[in-house]
């Protein structure tokens, strides 16, 4: 396999007996393959092995043990979707340490289906303090706990206007705000100060960026969902040295699914809802895969849940499926969330979790905070003080994590090949350079080439953009009509506005757009999708006669 200390074009890694290969740069099937021998019957045809569609497999056997037939259609050759776990045991990189490329964090609240699974399967996670650091000014100078304390204060009071007015205004259609101007506005309307990225060595620009770029992955976001206080919820950070977060939802997969239904390394190339074969009226959809090896097979099935991401969508939203998505309807859109990973021969810097760096680079993108993996004694605590549990991080590892948003990362990243070169990922340790005396240069570093990653959809995280054009109930309207399959709490009986949308056939959905996206409450989470995926099984099993509840966290307004 090839190796670098930039990006990984191949990368291994070996755990509970699967060899995990995250191929990058891949490219998408240009024509439908034909099939090479008779289809393939299934009651219910799920497409992606990621959180959705292991929770929808999962439900599918819980419920009827058998007495509904599924496939499992999963492209690469590990389950886990956005969940991706790496070890570093390649280049100049000691110690073997096993980090998680995209999804790391795990919120603790009443009811998180990934909670239950960290109980049941071990992994190991650390609480976060994301108020533990130390910050640097833009020549380098520690900046003062009373600054940084009086700018909390003030971002304190805007926040807490926020949540007030966020209750009220967008969401009830006859507030302050009319149409879907962002978040940004509200929190100028609340007396934040807005910053724009001229001022990145500002302290009220960290902020900022803290609350809604590092949360959302975008320079604004949407008032439908906004805000959402993660720093308000216990966060903890997996930190499993034993497979990973990756290798729980194999676990997971291989107590909850029987091996036969899932089938890996298929790749789907059409997803047919609307064709019904004139010889089998009873399976009224059609999915072509085609295999690693070339083979190409046809399921002919009932019922379809596709989990693909945001970016999939987007992409293959013409030729994935017939007839056609509308992706107008479809306010997500992918953004990027990319870790660099540096480790060092000896640790330069103190025990907070986290090194703020201010910057004077407007149009060059940087790294605003760096997390600190080799932290140890700390006790999690949240926005509102809570405390959490003590749980030591990669001690010895001498490891830092910086993290750069979409926007950023392209303006530093090459604009054809969407990576990072060697000089840039050098490049961004400047500001650790200035502050910190006794810096010394990595031994190596990595980051994970998901902008250039076909089956994430070539990024890491959606986010809703801001539509300055639409109301509340226009933006509703449409998310519903997009993801309608999965139930609508403001249609109540009439769900007319959308009976021609994405396989709306009489009283039932043949496909159904299913993945965290789809989860209205938690959206872009692994949870989201654990929901999603349990949702749109119980609405396929409610049309197969099945006694189950449609009743979804998803819509728990």
């Amino acid at each position: 396999h090839k190796h670098s200390s930039t990006t990984v074009t191949n990368v291994k890694m070996i755990v509970s007996g699967f060899i995990l290969l995250a191929l990058a740069k891949q490219v998408y099937a240009t024509q439908v393959c034909s099939p090479n021998s008779g289809p393939i019957f299934k009651d219910v045809v799920i497409v992606g092995a990621g959180a959705a569609g292991l929770a929808a497999a999962s439900r599918l056997e819980e419920v009827t043990n058998g007495g509904v037939s599924y496939a499992l259609l999963e492209a690469t050759n590990n389950v886990g979707g956005r969940v991706q776990t790496q070890t570093l045991d390649f280049g100049g990189f000691s110690g073997n340490w096993v980090v998680e490329d995209a999804a790391n964090w795990i919120y603790d609240f009443p009811g998180n289906p990934i909670m239950s699974m960290v109980q049941e399967y071990g992994l190991v996670i650390a609480q976060q303090d994301f108020f533990d650091f130390d910050a640097y000014d833009a020549s380098g100078q520690s900046i003062p706990e009373r600054d940084l304390s009086k700018m909390r204060r003030n971002w304190d009071a805007a926040w807490k206007c926020v949540q007030q007015e966020s209750s009220s205004p967008y969401t009830s259609g006859d507030g302050i705000f009319a149409y879907d101007i962002g978040a940004l506005s509200l929190l100028e309307y609340c007396g934040w100060e807005r910053i724009g990225p001229e001022e990145k060595d500002n302290l009220r620009y960290f902020l900022q960026w803290y609350y809604l770029q590092y949360e959302y992955a975008d320079s604004d976001t949407s008032l439908t969902t906004f805000p959402e206080d993660v720093f308000g919820t216990p966060t903890f950070f997996v930190v499993d040295q034993n497979g990973g977060y990756q290798g729980m939802l194999m676990r997971y997969a291989m107590d909850k699914i029987p091996i036969e239904n899932t089938f890996l390394e298929h790749e789907v190339q059409l997803i047919d809802y609307a064709s019904p074969p004139s010889n089998y009226p009873d399976y009224r959809a059609s999915v072509i895969v085609q295999e690693k090896n070339g083979d190409c097979k046809k399921f002919l099935t009932k019922r379809v849940i596709s989990t693909v991401s945001t970016g999939v969508l987007h992409e293959r939203s013409g030729d994935l499926f017939s007839p056609p998505l509308d992706m107008t309807l479809n306010p997500f859109t992918m953004q990027q969330y990319i870790k660099i990973f540096y480790q060092f021969e000896n640790k330069f810097w103190g025990d907070e979790e986290f090194i703020v760096t201010l910057r004077d680079v407007p149009d060059r993108g940087m790294c605003h905070q760096w997390q600190n993996l080799d932290t140890v004694g700390k006790s999690g605590r949240t926005s509102t003080g809570k405390k959490g549990t003590t749980q030591e991080f990669l001690v010895g590892s001498n490891i830092l994590m910086c993290t750069l948003i979409t926007e950023e990362f392209f303006q530093v990243a090459d604009p054809t090949t969407k990576t990072l070169s060697a000089v840039t990922i050098s490049e961004l340790l400047q500001p650790l350079r200035d502050a910190f005396s006794n810096f010394e240069e990595p031994i190596d570093s990595y980051y994970p080439d998901l902008p250039n990653d076909k089956f994430l959809g070539q990024g890491a995280y959606s986010n809703w953009k801001p539509d300055p054009n639409k109301t509340w109930g226009e933006s509703m309207v449409n998310y519903f009509s997009f993801y309608g399959g999965n139930g609508c709490p403001y249609c109540g009986a009439d769900d007319s506005f959308y009976q021609a949308v994405n396989g709306y056939q009489g009283d039932e959905w043949i496909l159904h757009i299913s993945g965290s996206a789809s989860c209205f409450e938690h959206w872009e989470s692994v949870h989201g999708g654990i929901f999603a995926g349990k949702r749109s099984a119980n609405y396929v099993l409610s049309d197969f006669g099945y006694p189950v509840s449609t009743y979804s966290e998803c819509e728990d307004f």
